[in-house]
């Protein structure tokens, strides 16, 4: 059997029953930090609230964290958790950690601006956080032995801390996502390299359950205890928003075994089936998309577009428009970008949209066949169109402007390359 090296969930398919698909991160913590005596004296209130302290008060002593109190200890040989396990899915955050040594409490903590704040005071070795807010979450535990007969509370004094994102399905791609499908199956360990946009989104497609090991945490860890890394939600199928894990993500599927305890269902990761490790090369800005036979730099924020091309470098005809529609949502396009359809040798005709501002460098330079262009934008400017934007087109071509514009464009074109033998009407 192939030993467990990460945390993540696989499909399990039991007789006519079909479960979910599921997409979830895993950390591992091993890490600690000092515990204040602030965040002390939160732990013993929450262990007060708990309940569990009757018999400590029924003794009268008194549990608070002051010093004349004589019930209440820091002890070097109460230990901190040796490693915390994090997994999450939707905005459900799941921690476990192995019982060792004589704790018999423990307190988990969220680490904020202002330091560590108790959340939880427990009996077992898992919690489980719902309603978790998406982003990166920092979470501690410290032990603690309450020894029931003499009513006396000890607890370490450090807390073990692990850091895991939470994506909540809020990593939902927008109408001008980039999306890249990862097909995940069979047995087959395997690793790709991609590039991805600040608008990539990764849609991991696999016939198991799937959870993701990010780069911030990719140290894959086995379980420590039988008592191992335990889990209680299996989700939803999610987008992953690339940007959040370059420069790579580790995706793993394995399968689980299944128990109820307290009338809770628990999963347990047994064995990987399959790993996959995309290795992620970061552009700035967003991915390019096609349109009828033009690529796009899309603008999400501004609403805008700017033509970078053409999909058919033999196309006869260039016809940039005034506005794009991707994915339902629809864009002005404000710019041809520089070398846009730099060498394209067939193209005869070239229409310029209405909301188009700028013309970038070289932008039709070496378009030689290139006989009629159409300017129907009025916002054009001698800074805004650059330098050899029209350098090599046809020597007899044929510009046409809008009326109102002819006079300045008359004046500043043929410094942008278009031949002075050509007609600009």
């Amino acid at each position: 059997m192939k030993k467990l090296l990460g945390i993540v969930v696989a499909l399990i398919l039991v007789a006519a029953c079909t479960t979910a698909l599921a997409l979830g991160t895993y950390a591992v913590g091993t890490k600690t930090e000092p515990l204040s005596a602030k965040e002390a004296a939160q732990m013993l209130e929450l262990l007060k609230k708990s309940g569990e302290l009757k018999e400590a008060d029924a003794q009268g002593n008194k549990v608070d964290s002051a010093a004349k109190n004589n019930a209440v200890y820091t002890s070097a040989s109460v230990m901190p958790p040796k490693e915390v396990h994090a997994t999450s899915v939707n905005n459900q955050v799941n921690l476990s950690w192995e019982k060792d040594g004589n704790a018999n409490y423990w307190c988990v903590y969220e680490k904020t601006s202002s330091g560590f704040k108790g959340l939880k005071v427990l009996a077992n070795a898992l919690c489980t956080l719902d309603n978790v807010k998406d982003g990166k979450h920092t979470y501690g535990v410290c032990s603690i032995y309450y020894d029931s007969a003499a009513g006396d509370i000890y607890y370490s004094e450090s807390l073990t801390v692990v850091t895991v994102d939470v994506l909540n399905g809020s990593d939902k791609p927008g109408a001008g996502a980039d999306i890249q499908e990862i097909n995940i199956s069979g047995t087959r360990d395997r690793s790709m390299k991609m590039t991805v946009y600040d608008n990539t989104y990764l849609h991991i497609k696999t016939d198991s359950l799937t959870w993701f090991i990010s780069s911030a945490n990719s140290a894959i860890v086995a379980p420590s205890s039988e008592n191992g890394i335990w889990f209680t939600s299996l989700g939803q199928d999610l987008y992953v928003k690339a940007t959040r894990h370059k420069p790579s993500l580790t995706v793993c599927t394995l399968t689980y075994e299944k128990q109820v305890q307290d009338g809770k269902t628990l999963y347990r990761p047994l064995e990987i089936k399959a790993t996959y490790v995309i290795n992620m090369t970061y552009v700035k800005g967003n991915a390019p998309v096609e349109s009828k036979g033009l690529i796009y730099q899309l603008d999400e924020k501004k609403g805008t577009a700017a033509v970078t091309g053409a999909s058919n470098k033999n196309a006869t005809k260039i016809a940039v428009p005034d506005k794009v529609k991707v994915n339902g949502k629809s864009y002005k396009v404000t710019k041809i970008a520089a070398n846009a359809f730099k060498g394209m040798k067939k193209v005869k005709t070239a229409t310029i949209g209405k909301n188009v501002k700028e013309i970038g460098k070289n932008a039709f330079n070496g378009c030689k066949a290139l006989k009629t262009v159409t300017i129907k934008s009025t916002l054009l400017t001698k800074s805004s169109v650059k330098s050899g934007a029209f350098k090599g087109i046809d020597a007899k071509a044929t510009v046409k402007c809008p009326k109102k514009k002819l006079k300045d464009y008359k004046k500043f074109l043929p410094g942008k390359g278009v031949p002075k033998t050509a007609t600009i009407k």
